[in-house]
């Protein structure tokens, strides 16, 4: 009977409970807009990734390199779903097979392969910027990294 009389005590201070708003933070708006990156963002986001794949590569941190190629697949799929009503999103489909290129490259571990493998799929880069009306966005390999703060040698096992 205790144990009743508890849970329905219970119960019933659950619905007594006064239900306060939360005001509304200023300077916000009410809106059902959800916020998408534009194509220039999710495009800077593809340029690092693509930078940072260099660095792994040369350094050899295959570990690495094969996460970034994979980072590079999820920033083509995002600007598939949230730009493929654009045009020009479908010639995005031609770097497809130089990232396959590398991806085997980087499987393998070779070296070299990578290399060549990598400047193909930055010409290809620059071959979707001319076909999108974008010649002035000229992608190259890096000269040195952009991120001082991040180490590319192979972990220490």
């Amino acid at each position: 009977m205790k144990g009743t009389l508890a849970t329905l005590l219970f119960v019933f201070s659950l619905f007594s409970c006064e239900q306060k708003q939360v005001p509304p933070i200023k300077g916000v708006r009410d809106t059902d807009e959800t916020y998408t990156p534009g194509l220039g963002d999710m495009m800077l986001k593809m340029q690092t990734r693509h930078a940072k794949l260099w660095f792994s590569g040369i350094n050899e941190n295959w570990e690495l390199a094969d996460f970034q190629l994979h980072e590079m697949e999820e920033v083509i799929e995002d600007i598939q779903k949230y730009k493929g009503e654009e045009e020009e999103i479908k010639l995005l489909t031609m770097i497809l097979a130089p990232l396959d290129s590398v991806d085997a490259a980087v499987d393998a571990k070779d070296l070299e392969r990578f290399k060549s493998s990598y400047e193909n799929l930055t010409t290809t880069c620059n071959s979707c910027h001319v076909a999108s009306k974008h010649p002035y966005n000229v992608v190259k390999v890096p000269d040195g990294p952009m991120f001082s703060n991040q180490d590319f040698s192979p972990v220490s096992k």
